[in-house]
């Protein structure tokens, strides 16, 4: 009788001994693509955390959410390089880690240097308020377009490091994806790049 139990039980088992070795092909396949990070072999090329859980990391939160030009920033020079000793960026390749900080900071600086001054273009108008003529102060159209600019500097230089991180961590994300998350939600889809760099410190890595 121990025979046929056994007879019967064989199959099964080899079928499970099958998909188990099946299992770690592919979580190895996982692992030394991209950039080789053992992170993308343990979340599976997937972020540690969706978008939309904010709250799952209350002081991540609360910064990016009240803070988030100074955070962010914070991140990106404080943060980002000792973690990633090299990122590879559309348009720039790879850069180290000191070289990520330097153009972090400058496109800070351009950004809000430009914002600052599209601020002070502006020129008086009189126009009828509440039935009385008044005379107010609007931004130029030359300011309107250097606020554009400063503007679109920022939202291009986040993309990169969004994608940046994609790529080291061999995250598979459609770009219409990234680019609608950022141009619709730029505190939360931020603050759930800020989360995976977080979770992926305590993962070792690889000698």
């Amino acid at each position: 009788r121990l025979l046929a139990v056994a007879s019967h039980l064989a199959p099964p088992l080899r079928l499970l001994g099958r998909l188990h070795m099946e299992t770690e092909m592919v979580g190895e396949a996982v692992g030394v693509s991209g950039n080789g990070d053992p992170t993308s072999k343990f979340y599976g090329g997937q972020w540690s955390s969706d978008t939309f859980d904010c709250f799952s990391d209350m002081q991540i939160c609360a910064l990016s959410f009240f803070c988030l030009p100074f955070y962010s920033l914070y991140q990106q020079c404080s943060v980002f390089p000792p973690r990633f000793p090299t990122l590879d960026l559309p348009f720039l390749g790879k850069v180290s880690g000191e070289n990520f900080k330097m153009y972090a900071i400058g496109a800070f600086v351009v950004a809000a240097g430009l914002a600052a001054i599209s601020k002070t273009m502006t020129e008086s108008k009189t126009m009828v308020i509440g039935g009385e003529m008044q005379t107010v102060q609007q931004q130029t159209s030359t300011g309107e377009l250097v606020s554009m600019v400063a503007g679109l500097i920022d939202f291009i230089w986040l993309w990169m490091v969004y994608k940046g991180v994609m790529t080291q961590f061999n995250i598979q994300e459609p770009t219409g994806t990234s680019f609608m998350k950022l141009c619709c939600c730029r505190c939360c889809t931020l603050t759930q790049v800020f989360r995976h760099v977080q979770d992926s410190a305590s993962i070792p890595q690889a000698p």
